[in-house]
């Protein structure tokens, strides 16, 4: 990862923001009274691949709507359990829209309106059909949505996966001016630009709470994100509960009885995540991020020297002559094989400071057994070719996932690994321009639109509000089509999502300048 894990902070003092800076191009008027951007009302994020509405309505009640399944999904785990999550997004409980009686909704506008929309039917369809248990990369997510009356609303996939979308595009469909609810006469077809649209949390630098991460959870399932990558320890703490290494929370946690993760706590994890069709893959960073390692688990990392050939004292990474290391990273990893279904697991390789290595004996003694003496971009491959070869012979297969160090180092790795890096015949991951934990005044979402979020500066007080609803925009560049990139257009419908998030609980940031948003604010704070 070439790019720098550390803040970027734009500050501009209250008062010296210029005429320029205020204008938008969200914004015709910033001057004028009201918003500066109108919400669109029922438009769906991301934005669908195909879809045709009009302006013709039905009335939507929860004393009478329903969900419908189909017999092929009666004892669909996944479906079952999603559609009272999905009857609460339809009716938002911090929703603070006024009440209209049904008649004088159909007087005043009898001739777009419809009917009252009482269920939708929602089905597993198509040759490929099937009622699968877990998420996993290059799942169908299509859905079809058709919302026209009587035996005409329905919505339907080959997979659960893509019910789950369906369900979350219906819900976003219905929109509340008025008692009761409204939906416009609709049909979708969808499907995403990209199979993987990754989320990564760093939970080592600050521990961030359980109710935060399934908080997360539940938003990258309404912006349609898949994976949920989890970098769980770093230099600073290892939060992580090993159940053959229990020494490695226990002394390099920041507190091993408040600010770790259980087995139990992981397994609760990615089981939220498997019912939302998320991914999970964890991230255990090394040679480098692993100074928390060494507490529990001494002798791991290199031993630095001064000039004059003494031990200072302190440590550098990860020690590649030690063979026990690979001893012990190899039970580490079969353990993680068994904890996390994914199979592919992140092995980061990224941002190793070689100069402890420069300075020990006894790595140039073994580098010149290696001959690769003061080449020690090698010795970092060599150790990162070891642990490629132990993720290769676990007994469940799984696909290593690396930094772009790895690649920008020249380290024989396999087709298969997968390389936050572009070009060579790698599958590739994009992560460098969608870092949330950059902030800047204003409407920086426009960036992101043209990810990350990297814990030094986030914690479970602004998790959610620094990366939502600037996630947003990339969450919907990775689903829709290649042409949805107008920001202008784009800005009244992110506007309805952060009003939609805050309706459903979410203490989400204005995004796209002054606003309003229907919302129970005494409720939700």
């Amino acid at each position: 990862m070439s790019t720098s894990r550390f803040l970027s902070v734009s500050l501009l003092l209250l008062g010296t923001v210029s005429a320029e800076e205020k204008l938008s191009n969200f914004a015709p008027a910033p001057y004028r009274a009201g918003p500066w951007v109108l919400s669109t009302r029922g438009e769906i994020w991301p934005k669908p691949q195909i879809q045709q509405s009009s302006s013709s309505f039905f009335s939507i009640n929860p004393d009478t709507f329903q969900f419908k399944l189909g017999p092929e999904l009666i004892e669909c785990e996944i479906v079952q359990t999603a559609l009272p999550r999905f009857f609460e997004r339809v009716f938002p409980k911090f929703s603070t829209n006024s009440r209209t009686p049904k008649q004088e909704l159909t007087n005043a506008i009898d001739q777009e309106y419809l009917g009252g929309l009482d269920h939708v039917r929602v089905e597993l369809v198509g040759t490929r059909a099937n009622c699968e248990t877990h998420p996993y990369f290059g799942m169908i997510e299509s859905y079809n949505i058709t919302i026209g009356g009587g035996d005409k609303n329905v919505i339907t996939s080959e997979s659960v996966w893509g019910l789950l979308k369906g369900l979350e595009s219906f819900s976003q469909l219905v929109y509340s001016s008025s008692f009761p609810s409204q939906i416009n006469e609709t049909t979708i077809q969808d499907y995403p630009r990209f199979p993987h649209r990754g989320f990564m949390v760093d939970s080592s630098r600050h521990f961030l709470q359980m109710k935060m991460l399934k908080q997360t959870l539940d938003i990258l399932e309404m912006n349609k994100i898949n994976v949920f990558h989890w970098h769980l320890v770093d230099d600073q703490s290892f939060p992580y509960q090993s159940m053959k290494f229990p020494n490695l929370s226990l002394l390099g946690a920041y507190q091993p009885y408040t600010h770790t993760y259980s087995p139990t706590d992981v397994e609760e994890i990615i089981e939220f995540a498997r019912l939302r069709g998320i991914r999970v893959i964890p991230e255990f960073d090394t040679p480098g991020h692993t100074q928390s390692w060494e507490l529990g688990q001494p002798g791991v990392l290199t031993q630095c020297y001064t000039d004059d050939g003494h031990p200072d004292g302190s440590k550098g990474p990860m020690d590649p002559s030690n063979e026990s290391l690979f001893d012990f990273l190899t039970d580490l990893f079969q353990e993680l094989s068994a904890v996390f279904p994914d199979n592919y697991v992140h092995l980061g390789g990224d941002e190793v400071d070689t100069s402890c290595w420069e300075s020990n004996p006894h790595i140039t003694e073994f580098m010149a057994h290696l001959n690769i003496t003061g080449e020690y971009r090698k010795l970092e491959s060599y150790h990162v070719e070891r642990v490629l070869g132990i993720v290769d012979h676990l007994a469940k297969k799984s696909t290593p996932i690396v930094w772009e160090e790895v690649f920008d180092n020249g380290d024989n790795i396999s087709k298969d690994t997968l390389v936050h890096a572009t070009k060579a015949g790698f599958r590739v991951l994009l992560s460098s321009p969608f870092y949330l934990n950059r902030i800047a005044y204003g409407t920086d979402w426009v960036d992101m639109y043209k990810a990350c979020i990297w814990g030094e500066w986030v914690d479970s007080v602004n998790l959610v509000t620094r990366a939502w609803p600037r996630g947003c925009a990339f969450a919907e560049r990775f689903w829709s089509d290649s042409s949805v990139k107008d920001e202008a257009k784009a800005a009244p419908r992110l506007q309805e999502q952060e009003c939609r998030m805050l309706q459903r609980g979410y203490r989400v940031n204005p995004i796209v300048g002054p606003n309003f948003c229907p919302v129970d604010w005494d409720s939700i704070l």
